[in-house]
């Protein structure tokens, strides 16, 4: 068969092709140009038309507005601008502009625009100048937005458009990630590591594997039984080859995971051609973590892969997916437990519905017209037969936006979308709305219902009650003495620090908390722990929370009682640092809390830092360093000192050309200060594959920043010592705020 891929634009009136234009099928850039001029005048994206408005009438507050707090601007220019941070700098930036000639703005085209994504490309017209010399100026902008903000800007030269759509297609595949769950990261680190090394054995496929090439000229979707993946295929063919995978999506529920991610394939061919690089996306189904049973490939870009992924999920998993709006990993257990909740819906089995309710079950309508308050299970049964009476084929989908366990204890946030057919007109029956529900083992025993749209308050509500089963879960077990519950609530390497003059010193790694918890424990068979929660700190998954703790009990009749105050840490779910305090310490204790507050605006500068360098933004990383930025290695065997922004940024390209998925994560430890003046403290770890063909490294460090001005004067790498970290915090804290400077060298 023949096949001839082209890109083609046509134009019809009133029903009847008038117009026909072909193009090469690379030339995306031409295609998109020629359809933005035949368009004629089409509708700017709706901040582009406010802005414009603003602009023109210099109504500089209302630009304010429009912009994130953290927005940050990157021109790519020949003749390139300083790079702007926040709002402020983008006004003085226009004022300063008004003030040598009067501006007009306008949108001359829209080149590219994924609304889903919050992502577009624009070409903007500035006029101003003199009657006498008028002058034009056109930017080709790529933006990001969040929230309804501008929150990201890049520049181009107006001629350099196949720049531009590259950087857009980046990212708008950026805007457009998950959250990938601990089972589907691990096969697709595994796999990656297996493929690239060539062994196969540790790559399993099933007996019922399927695989589908939705590519342009793809591979056969027939499955060779003695090569199903293709791998000894490719590596017959080539030599050093390096597979590296990004994953873009995972959700799983202990037993089956599905997985979306882009592939990078380089190596170099057997027989002449030299070095290549393919570039794919890709969805897989595996059981156990390991036995693959479905693989489907796709164009880089295709919008076809997320909705294969949300359709291998919703068959795996009962109608349950991960939503577009997913902010964390959700944990297998909750997967696992709407899967049967939905099998139970979709299969119309309301006695098992039902009997995953709690008899006490509370429901709470926050929508502006919902429905009525249920107390206990018997009224939630009426509303499940109520509206079986009156639906045929009633089923769900459940979209999961986060999700959080705490031993029996669990919450979770999702967008639900109960279908059916109305047995009165016959028509389809739609009912879209968001739940936060909260339960304990296998029943529910919360559930708050939102309007769909209400994203913020159902995250609001969700963040609390996570915090309530995290601490809650603690306490559970403890009373329960079902010690290994206990246990997974901890992190393996959390740190205790006893700062009572009679205490229990300082402690390190979970068991040996536990082994001290379970000897106070069994020393007294009626121990028992109280709390009351004094105040509490949430930010991005992290609670920092001051607690009045006592525990109490009787030995040989007589009672016996220990109070103190406790300053805990709790990240994704574990806890990771203790600190106690005497009872009536509260000076030392409310010190301990502050310091281990993390101020959310200098660690979303650390989580755009971190951003930039996985996803390879170097110019936008150079821009979060001051010209005489300095970092310096306090480890024993490290790196050697960097002068500016060129030396850093060159140190992470090199890192990243040696390893194509190398990868940086950072647990954050503490901070203080805001971006105009801040210290923060965080363990980094970093992690990738050797190319070409080599094996896994990681390498894990400590890290101080120091802000100035918004951007980063001085940074400090030390040993992946969290103690050792914090010390050298403290160091700073005081020098840095007293305004002394970026630290002793």
């Amino acid at each position: 068969p023949l096949e001839v891929p082209l890109g083609v634009i046509t134009r019809a009136r009133e029903g009847r092709v008038e117009r026909v234009e072909l193009f090469a099928a690379d030339d995306e850039a031409g295609l998109r140009a020629r359809f933005a001029e035949l368009r004629g005048g089409p509708d700017a994206p709706e901040h582009w038309r406010r802005y414009c408005d603003y602009v023109n009438a210099k109504d500089w507050d209302g630009l304010r507005t429009m912009f994130a707090a953290d927005y940050t601007l990157v021109d790519h220019r020949e003749l390139a601008w300083e790079p702007l941070t926040g709002a402020d700098d983008v006004v003085a930036v226009h004022r300063a502009a008004e003030e040598l000639a009067t501006i007009t703005m306008s949108v001359d085209a829209v080149v590219a625009a994924d609304d889903d994504a919050g992502v577009n490309a624009v070409r903007l017209l500035a006029r101003g100048g003199s009657d006498e010399a008028p002058a034009e100026t056109m930017y080709s902008v790529v933006t990001v937005l969040r929230d309804g903000l501008l929150a990201h800007t890049e520049f181009f030269a107006p001629e350099d458009e196949e720049a531009m759509l590259s950087r857009y297609e980046q990212l708008r595949a950026a805007a457009q990630r998950r959250p990938v769950s601990p089972i589907s990261r691990r096969r697709n680190e595994i796999w990656a590591a297996a493929a690239s090394a060539g062994h196969f054995d540790d790559i399993v496929e099933s007996e019922d594997y399927v695989f589908v090439d939705h590519r342009h000229g793809g591979v056969a979707s027939m499955v060779d039984p003695d090569d199903p993946s293709g791998l000894r295929s490719v590596h017959a063919a080539a030599r050093d080859l390096r597979f590296a995978s990004d994953p873009f999506a995972g959700l799983d529920d202990g037993t089956v995971d599905v997985l979306a991610n882009a592939v990078t394939l380089t190596g170099e061919a057997l027989h002449g051609g030299g070095r290549f690089e393919v570039v794919f996306w890709s969805v897989s189904a595996a059981r156990d973590g390991s036995e693959t049973y479905r693989v489907e490939m796709f164009e880089v870009g295709d919008p076809l892969m997320l909705q294969r992924f949300d359709a291998l999920c919703v068959e795996a998993f009962n109608g349950v997916t991960l939503s577009p709006h997913a902010r964390e990993p959700i944990p297998s257990a909750i997967v696992a437990r709407q899967r049967r909740w939905a099998g139970a819906f979709n299969a119309n089995d309301w006695d098992a519905v039902v009997a995953m309710w709690d008899e006490d079950v509370e429901r709470v309508d926050h929508r502006r017209l919902g429905w009525e308050a249920v107390h206990d299970r018997e009224g939630f049964a009426l509303d499940v037969t109520s509206l079986a009476a009156s639906t045929d084929d009633l089923r769900t989908r459940i979209e999961l936006v986060a999700g959080a366990v705490a031993g029996e204890r669990w919450v979770f946030a999702a967008l639900i979308d109960l279908v059916g057919r109305s047995r009165d007109s016959g028509g389809e029956t739609l009912h879209r709305m968001g739940w936060v529900i909260a339960g304990r083992g296998e029943s529910s025993t919360n559930h708050e219902v939102f309007d769909d749209d209400d994203l913020e308050s159902m995250l609001e509500r969700y963040d609390a009650l996570r915090t309530t089963i995290q601490s809650g879960g603690w306490l559970d077990a403890l009373a329960a003495r079902d010690w290994e519950a206990a246990r997974a609530l901890l992190h393996d390497d959390m740190v205790v620090v006893d700062h009572r003059p009679v205490g229990w010193g300082t402690d390190m790694g979970a068991d040996r908390v536990i082994a001290a918890t379970r000897s106070l424990g069994e020393a007294s068979p009626d121990t028992r722990w109280r709390s009351f929660l004094v105040e509490q700190h949430r930010d991005h998954g992290r609670v920092v929370e001051r607690v009045r703790l006592t525990v109490e009990g009787t030995t040989d009749g007589a009672p016996w009682e220990m109070p103190f105050l406790l300053v805990g840490v709790i990240e994704d779910g574990l806890r990771t640092r203790f600190e106690f305090f005497d009872a009536d310490d509260e000076e030392a204790a409310g010190a301990a809390f502050e310091a281990l507050k993390l101020p959310e605006e200098l660690f979303d500068e650390r989580r755009e830092w971190l951003r930039c360098i996985n996803e390879r933004d170097w110019d936008t990383l150079r821009a979060h360093f001051a010209a005489d930025a300095v970092r310096v290695d306090r480890r024993p065997i490290g790196w050697e000192e960097f002068h500016g922004p060129d030396e850093s940024v060159a140190q992470m390209a090199s890192l990243a050309e040696a390893s194509p998925d190398m990868r940086v994560e950072m647990t954050p430890l503490c901070g203080v200060g805001d971006r105009s003046r801040g210290v923060t403290a965080a363990l980094y770890r970093l992690s990738g594959t050797q190319a070409p063909g080599g094996g896994a490294w990681e390498v894990l460090l400590g890290g101080i920043t120091v802000l100035r001005d918004g951007v980063i004067v001085r940074a400090e790498q030390l040993e992946h010592d969290a103690d050792a970290v914090r010390a050298r915090f403290e160091e700073l804290r005081a020098e840095v705020m007293a305004g002394a400077g970026a630290g002793p060298r």
